[in-house]
């Protein structure tokens, strides 16, 4: 705002009581000249915190900016750390699936070795059942022929007696 000097005075209407003339005399110029010194500070603030405001402004739309390019720089980051954890994730689950299909090939050749062992030996202890059960069976006979022996030998020997007798 311009400044305002004051090198004329302004005259007043007549109506004016005397103490306004009065005041008006004695410091109507100091009044006028503390209102001017007050215009130009409040403008100079003015213009002041029009800089300032700019300067905050630019301050704020850089740091907008920054922070713009890291959280898209982290997003990226981000993005790409996920799509690397599902390959790997991928990569266990088809690992598993392999290592899954190997043991249980394993686990079925294992099985059926077992089983085969198994028959083997089933086979092996029916083969020693039967010959304990026929061994067992011609000790009978053998058991039975000796008691027939013992039995007419008793006979001939008790016959014998009954002749002497």
């Amino acid at each position: 705002m311009p400044k305002t000097t004051p090198t004329r005075r302004k005259r007043r209407p007549a109506k004016a009581d005397p103490m306004t003339q009065m005041r008006e005399l004695l410091l109507g110029g100091t009044l006028r000249q503390v209102a001017a010194a007050t215009d130009a500070a409040i403008a100079t603030q003015k213009q002041r915190l029009r800089r300032q405001q700019k300067l905050l402004s630019q301050r704020i739309e850089r740091r907008t900016k920054d922070l713009a390019t890291r959280v898209g720089k982290l997003s990226r980051q981000t993005a790409n750390a996920t799509a690397g954890s599902r390959r790997t994730i991928a990569a266990l689950q088809q690992e598993h699936s392999r290592s899954l299909r190997a043991l249980q090939q394993e686990t079925l050749a294992s099985l059926a070795g077992l089983r085969a062992e198994l028959a083997a030996m089933v086979q092996a202890l029916e083969q020693r059942m039967t010959k304990s059960i026929e061994a067992m069976q011609h000790g009978k006979t053998d058991r039975s022929a000796l008691a027939s022996l013992f039995e007419d030998f008793a006979q001939r020997v008790a016959g014998g007696r009954q002749k002497r007798a």
